[in-house]
């Protein structure tokens, strides 16, 4: 009975609720983000990280640094929303996939950026949805 005792908090050490999140974050967060589900707080190194699904259904993750300022804001594209560079790249290079998923990274500066990840691998585009890079990743790094 010890064990699970100090398994638990271990366990959660990392998730927070609203309530331990500092209120300069979480009032940004409720005013860029209104209506969204599912959001779920963690902390970091570097800061809080929330996740959450908005009103369109698309997963969305954001970093702040501990004083409250956007590190960066990743989420997922809808089909009807990805360039037709990124697109058309895809279905070019590989034609045989039919479903992917298309993602914007956000910098802290705004700079905007899509990616794709596949397999052990992540296909970066830039701003304008043109090809830059590829990246090959491990299975462990596959979904973060």
């Amino acid at each position: 009975m010890k064990k699970i005792s100090l398994f638990l908090p271990a366990l959660c050490a990392g998730m927070l609720s609203f309530g331990q999140v500092p209120d300069s974050i979480t009032t940004r967060f409720n005013t860029a983000h209104p209506g969204v589900s599912q959001v779920e707080w963690k902390t970091t190194d570097k800061g809080y990280k929330v996740s959450f699904i908005d009103t369109m259904k698309m997963e969305h993750f954001i970093m702040y640094d501990n004083t409250g300022k956007l590190h960066e804001h990743r989420y997922r594209l809808a089909s009807w929303d990805v360039p037709a560079t990124v697109s058309g790249y895809y279905t070019r290079s590989y034609p045989m996939e039919k479903e992917y998923r298309v993602w914007v990274l956000i910098d802290k500066w705004g700079n905007r950026n899509y990616y794709i990840k596949r397999r052990s691998e992540v296909l970066y585009f830039d701003k304008e949805g043109k090809y830059s890079r590829k990246e090959k990743t491990d299975e462990a790094n596959k979904n973060k």
